[in-house]
């Protein structure tokens, strides 16, 4: 008995294979649903919401090439160049469709009276502040206190305006105090919906002591060889640039300002040179020139 079962499933399984064989290599001709990609829509319309669509399609070939199509990546192609803000239909018998091209393959399109329809947005863009996650609260606490900042951040999202007027805010990806160990801090940004897009997609956070500002320091006077010249004016205004932390203690008698070291004929312009403390720059002064006269000695 138990002979005769273990044949039975033998031949059992030689004949699903003879099978298989006789109908993967034989020509067939069958119904295959394909997915329908729309593309050249124009740039300020973005397909929303988005659905799947489907044609049905006769494909003719052997039955392996068929077996192998339907479980690819493969789609019909439908061209929107003419799409408007809204609902949008498009015949099935149009010469905007493209069928696969595959090798071994005949494609048909089956007559219906269903067109392919689907809905378009408007493209729009908006700046919004990066709302910043932690791994725990312990971590945000760890990072304000080594001094990184957290406010005054912000990306341009665009999208779809149904979802695009509907966000406040982006979230940045969850940050841990291990960050504090690399020498970039740089966060991604990490937008809740696939349809929206950031730029910037990353940013990289700052310290206090990392923030540039200026500061403008007024009545600085300006070194000159007094036996041998007058200047008019005889101060200068000054605008500085550097760290904040650097640049609050900043005072008119930190920069020293003068004429350039050569020799002046009477009535001459010259512009500015400056010693500053480390770690400030002169962005701009005014008056930008001043004048030279020559100092008659008696």
């Amino acid at each position: 008995m138990k002979r005769n079962y273990k044949f039975m499933l033998l031949t059992f399984g030689v004949s699903v294979l003879i099978w298989l064989q006789i109908n993967l290599l034989r020509e067939q001709d069958t119904l295959i649903n394909i997915p329908v990609q729309i593309i050249n829509m124009p740039e300020n319309l973005y397909l929303y919401p988005e659905v799947s669509i489907k044609m049905p399609v006769r494909v003719r070939g052997r039955g392996i090439n068929i077996l192998i199509f339907y479980f690819s990546d493969n789609y019909i192609t439908c061209k929107a160049v003419n799409a408007v803000l809204g609902e949008n239909s498009i015949e099935t018998v149009s010469s905007d469709l493209t069928l696969p091209n595959i090798q071994n393959l005949s494609f048909f399109l089956l007559p219906t009276e269903n067109n392919i329809t689907f809905l378009t947005d408007r493209i729009q863009q908006k700046v919004v502040p990066i709302h910043f996650e932690f791994h725990s609260e312990k971590d945000r606490q760890t990072l304000i206190e080594d001094n990184f900042i957290f406010e005054d951040y912000f990306v341009t999202i665009s999208g779809p305006s149904q979802l695009i007027q509907e966000i406040n805010h982006v979230p940045s990806e969850k940050i841990g105090s291990e960050i504090t160990k690399s020498t970039n801090h740089v966060v991604k940004i990490n937008p809740t919906n696939a349809h929206i897009i950031t730029v910037p997609q990353v940013i990289e956070l700052q310290k206090v002591s990392d923030i540039l500002i200026t500061k403008t320091i007024i009545m600085i006077p300006i070194i000159y060889n007094k036996n041998k010249y007058s200047i008019f004016p005889d101060i200068v205004t000054v605008k500085v640039e550097g760290n904040q932390n650097i640049i609050n203690g900043v005072t008119n008698t930190d920069i020293l300002a003068r004429i350039k070291d050569i020799n002046y004929q009477d009535n001459d312009t010259t512009t500015l040179l400056f010693d500053v403390p480390l770690g400030v720059k002169v962005i701009d002064y005014t008056p930008n020139e001043v004048r030279v006269n020559i100092v008659i000695s008696n």
